[in-house]
């Protein structure tokens, strides 16, 4: 599924089933990995994907990666412990911060 269809179907489904753009963050961070010849270890792939972008990519892409991993945190605690811990407009500003972030990452491989 797309981050678009996120958008449309983010205020009827329950939080758990929200298809995740930090998942489509993740998957443009694993390619980025493996073109650049590695690839993550362990049980903990969101957060070896994110240790492995702030370690390589430019320093101009660190706030970038501060907000990622704010959402990392956040979607971990809205599906995990806390209901309507994600505002409407929280939802929709990561999505489409994930859709930009997926096209910079992209655009590195």
């Amino acid at each position: 599924m797309r981050i678009a269809d996120c958008e449309l179907r983010i205020y009827t489904v329950p939080v758990a089933q929200i298809p995740n753009p930090k998942s489509e963050i993740k998957v443009a961070g694993l390619a980025l990995m493996y073109a650049q010849g590695y690839r993550p270890r362990g049980p903990d792939r969101h957060k070896t994907v994110l240790r492995f972008l702030q370690a390589t990519l430019d320093p101009s892409f660190k706030p970038k990666l501060n907000r990622l991993d704010r959402i990392r945190k956040k979607r971990h605690q809205a599906v995990y412990r806390l209901a309507g811990a994600v505002s409407a407009l929280e939802a929709k500003g990561t999505i489409e911060f994930a859709e930009e972030f997926v096209t910079q990452l992209a655009n590195l491989i």
